[in-house]
């Protein structure tokens, strides 16, 4: 194993943090992500609705949902990410950790990075 530099624990962090997805867990184990307890407050109009719909599916088209959900939430840091690549290269943000700045310590980019460790790729 590679000794880790803090950004590369940083990148490897928000990848391990995109494949955490509490609804499509819910969606697997449930078949809806509302949440079932709910003997003392009941769901709502809008999320009798989403239950409704997803067990309405069969449990491919909900896994299909579910994998969306992961790719969306990926996509989203993603975006983040970009932004802060964008606001570090501007001099409009410095960003590090363990008092080491992360403004030249990308292999390409911060979501580039991030996007070629979601798809398995390893740190050069």
């Amino acid at each position: 194993m590679t000794d880790r530099t803090p950004y590369r624990a940083f990148i490897d962090g928000l990848v391990e943090v995109s494949r955490l997805n509490v609804e499509a867990d819910q969606i697997r184990a449930n078949g809806h992500a509302e949440r079932t307890n709910t003997r003392d407050l009941p769901l709502s109009a809008e999320e009798q609705t989403r239950k409704a719909l997803l067990l309405s599916l069969d449990r491919d088209s909900r896994e299909i949902i579910a994998r969306m959900l992961e790719s969306e939430r990926q996509a989203a840091i993603h975006d983040v990410l970009a932004h802060l690549d964008w606001a570090v290269a501007a001099d409009r943000l410095d960003l590090g950790a363990d008092g080491v700045s992360f403004a030249d310590a990308a292999e390409d980019s911060f979501h580039y990075d991030f996007m070629a460790r979601v798809a398995g790729d390893r740190w050069p």
